[in-house]
């Protein structure tokens, strides 16, 4: 699944051993939701579902 130029961007900063599971949870949740591309828009309703502020998550890494 493609993922926009930002959330692609976002992976950088995922640590290696969490980035195959966050890219298959990513990819699962936009292809679920019709989402035709990974985004920052699919990304962050995913994170709000499931209790999380993508924000300070990525600050805290």
């Amino acid at each position: 699944m493609p993922w926009d130029d930002e959330s692609r961007a976002l992976l950088s900063k995922v640590p290696s051993e969490m980035l195959e599971m966050i890219v298959t949870n990513a990819e699962n949740y936009a292809r679920d939701n019709g989402y035709a591309t990974v985004s920052m828009k699919s990304i962050r309703e995913q994170m709000t579902k499931l209790g999380m502020d993508l924000d300070e998550m990525m600050n805290s890494l």
